[in-house]
């Protein structure tokens, strides 16, 4: 099987501009120049490669990613491989912030494919865009360590798609299949309880007791704020001290780490060993926000004032590194300068000294001390390598106890040229950075963070959102809305406004609230409850759900938080409808989901029990809203020679019917045949008829009435059979709940 490892850059202008000269995205325009003959994703590159016949090279990346980079300069720009990607291929550019419903699809198609991803992340479609390879970096030719160079690789798949095109089609159909059967997978209950007690008992094994936060197998440790304040939410719930001591050691560890940049307040996006000592030094938007929020929502708890000092700093980096002179925050600050990882944040102690002096800085490096940028050597703090700075762990608490050495040695460092900002400014990673700041103002005491958190909101509503058209742009970009909205804009915004709103910045934040998340549900809701990550036009094999909290809360939890906190029984109803449809999501991997379950806990009262009771499915007796309450299914095993048939006969009520198989839609569930204890030979579906609902732009196949299913066995193959049936009900105007029938044998 072709797998590899891929991973991209930025770098300076070599050649003349290419398509993405036009685009609104700092990351794309780092390639513009590139003599690659790069497309934005659209149908344009799409029609040229079923056009040409070609494969499709998918990079997605962003502008701060330290990898991509690299690759822009090592690969992008070197003549032979922009030849062999040109001649081909049809190689489209994403940027993941712009775009991180594809980010996470083709991240999906990473992980299935080699196990692993990460930034940039390669993927090479079918010009069905079904993906058949993937990775992340390569060197450009093969090196010493037996990687195989990306001329080796472009080589190898364009050998490979002229030879065994057929074999490659057939490898990308069958991993299609795989992946949209994991973003749909069997109806399941809506249980908050149990969801919650399977996540706390999937996430306790791996706490990190030692130095906090998560263990993973490659020693990185990233924050995770949304899984730490879901523990927080549980321990808020039904105290548990246990929890809150993970909490607690992951929080202490983080804030004395190198990942905490303790002269200009921050934190970076993680940590390549366990200690949080070395520092990927990136700083995100949404990393910040979140850690705001948390470390806000922490020392509420506790009172661990060491808690709110780090949660402050945070807020400081925000208004000075983040904050838009017209209000609301740029995305993301590079991790480091002129290719050098880390280059603002380093330092070595003479140069400690140079600012504060021979004794000031022996009493500082007590407090602190200098751990080397490499995490295989331990530092002698007196070497003249530049480390990174960390509380030595018997300081941790004192973060304020040197504050005048602090503001020294950060105006020394910004007098250091400064790592790159990416000036987008998404509406989904303001809507978080909306709703930290609002929420935390009181308990850090900081009436100005309410008033950044409000003009944050008032930026993006007089720009951002669309009044005439009751829409939402994906963010601005040099002043300009651009992109449509995705659900997590429309969930995270209205999300801020309730925020201000709680805050008491006005009761137009309220209105605004349920105007933007109305536009979410009329935009973005499909007929069976589900919401849908965007509105893309792009037809793709595999459904753009919005599924799981990824490095920030999903549209989907921001969403049902939205719906539940403004309470009315329609925004009640629209939540439990987009539980019923992702609970199948949630129930396979409920750890994955800890933004929702904060919110499911936090909001563990009347108004939360009945939007459970509302979306709770019961299996044995099928509501008038459910798949099950209007089919009937029943099945004859009958011998035939050499084999044995299952004959199923599917009965639909009148005025309804169900998807055929295959679904004419990504989003629809097909109807499908379920067999346990043994393989069939084959399954054959009837064709279906065309119906053309309201919701589709072009008709669909469906089943209507009585339908015939077969499935074949070869003999004895039948012996301890169970069969059962999933079928998804609709009429002209509603999409129900699926629903997973038994199969009664006759």
């Amino acid at each position: 099987m072709l797998c590899v490892a891929l991973v991209l850059a930025a770098g300076t202008a070599t050649a003349a501009p290419n398509r993405l000269i036009d685009s609104g995205s700092p990351y794309l325009l780092q390639h513009a120049h590139n003599p690659v003959d790069w497309y934005p994703w659209g149908p344009e590159a799409i029609e040229k490669a079923r056009r040409e016949g070609k494969p499709i090279f998918i990079s997605v990346g962003y502008s701060t990613c330290y990898w991509c980079h690299v690759a822009n300069r090592t690969l992008y720009q070197d003549p032979a491989i922009a030849a062999l990607l040109n001649e081909g291929f049809v190689s489209i550019k994403i940027d993941r912030e712009q775009r991180p419903d594809l980010d996470r699809l083709f991240m999906a198609a990473t992980g299935a494919l080699t196990g692993g991803g990460g930034w940039p992340n390669n993927v090479f479609l079918t010009p069905d865009l079904e993906p058949f390879f993937a990775g992340s970096y390569f060197p450009p030719t093969d090196d010493e360590f037996g990687r195989p160079g990306f001329i080796t690789v472009l080589m190898a798949i364009r050998e490979e798609w002229r030879l065994r095109r057929g074999n490659l089609g057939a490898r990308a159909r069958k991993l299609a299949t795989a992946l949209r059967e994991q973003a749909r997978p069997a109806a399941a209950e809506v249980s908050q309880a149990a969801w919650r007690e399977a996540a706390l008992k999937a996430v306790e094994p791996n706490l990190d007791r030692e130095y906090g936060g998560v263990r993973t197998a490659r020693n990185s440790k990233f924050p995770q704020p949304a899984l730490l304040d879901y523990l927080l939410a549980e321990h808020a719930a039904r105290p548990n001290p246990a929890l809150l001591a993970a909490v607690t050691r992951a929080l202490d560890a983080m804030a004395a780490g190198g990942i905490h940049d303790h002269l200009g307040g921050g934190f970076h996006r993680y940590t390549v060993e366990r200690t949080w000592s070395v520092p990927h030094f990136e700083k995100t938007l949404y990393d910040n926000a979140q850690l705001l929020a948390l470390y806000a929502q922490g020392f509420r708890l506790t009172g661990k004032t060491a808690w709110r000092e780090v949660a402050t700093g945070i807020a400081t980096h925000l208004a000075r590194d983040m904050e838009a002179a017209e209000g609301g925050f740029y995305t993301a600050l590079d991790a480091g300068v002129g290719g050098e990882e880390g280059r603002p944040y380093l330092w070595s102690r003479g140069e400690i000294e140079a600012v504060l002096g021979a004794e000031p800085t022996r009493r500082f490096l007590a407090t602190y001390e200098l751990h080397p940028a490499s995490p295989r050597e331990r530092a002698d703090p007196l070497a003249e390598e530049a480390g990174v700075l960390r509380l030595r762990t018997a300081a941790a608490g004192a973060q304020a106890a040197q504050p005048a050495a602090l503001a020294r040695l950060l105006a020394a460092r910004m007098q250091r040229p400064q790592p790159a900002r990416d000036e987008k400014q998404v509406v989904a990673l303001n809507g978080l950075a909306i709703a930290a700041l609002a929420s935390s103002a009181q308990a850090l005491r900081a009436p100005a963070q309410l008033e950044q958190a409000r003009r944050a909101g008032e930026r993006l509503w007089s720009r951002a959102w669309d009044e005439r058209g009751r829409k939402l742009a994906h963010e601005l970009f040099r002043g300009r809305p651009q992109g449509n909205g995705l659900l997590e804009d429309y969930a995270h915004l209205a999300r801020g406004f309730l925020a201000l709103h709680e805050a008491g910045a006005g009761a137009v934040w309220r209105s605004r609230a349920r105007q933007t998340i109305e536009a979410a549900l009329a935009r973005l809701r499909r007929p069976d409850g589900r919401l849908a990550a965007s509105t893309d036009s792009v037809r793709l094999p595999i459904p753009l759900d919005d599924a799981e909290d990824y490095a920030y809360p999903s549209g989907t939890s921001a969403a049902v938080e939205v719906l539940l906190r403004l309470g009315e029984p329609a925004q009640l109803e629209a939540a439990a409808g987009a539980l019923r449809a992702a609970a199948g999501q949630i129930a396979a991997a409920p750890y994955r989901w800890p933004a929702l379950l904060a919110v499911l806990a936090r909001h563990d009262a009347v108004a939360t029990r009945a939007l459970v009771e509302t979306a709770a499915v019961k299996a044995d007796e099928p509501r008038q809203n459910e798949s099950a309450a209007h089919v009937a299914v029943a099945a004859t095993l009958r011998p035939q020679p050499g084999a044995v048939v299952l004959e199923l006969s599917l009965q639909v009520e009148d005025g309804w019917h169900v998807n055929a198989n295959p679904a004419s839609f990504a989003y629809l569930v097909p109807t499908k045949l379920l067999i346990a204890n043994a393989v069939p030979r084959r399954i054959v579906y009837p064709q279906g008829k065309p119906f053309a609902p309201r919701f589709a732009p072009e008709p669909i196949r469906v089943y209507e009435g009585k339908v015939a299913i077969r499935a074949e066995f070869p003999p004895g193959g039948a012996d301890g059979m169970r069969a059962r049936l999933s079928v998804q009900a609709c009429n002209e105007t509603v999409c129900l709940a699926p629903s997973t029938l038994d199969v009664p044998l006759r």
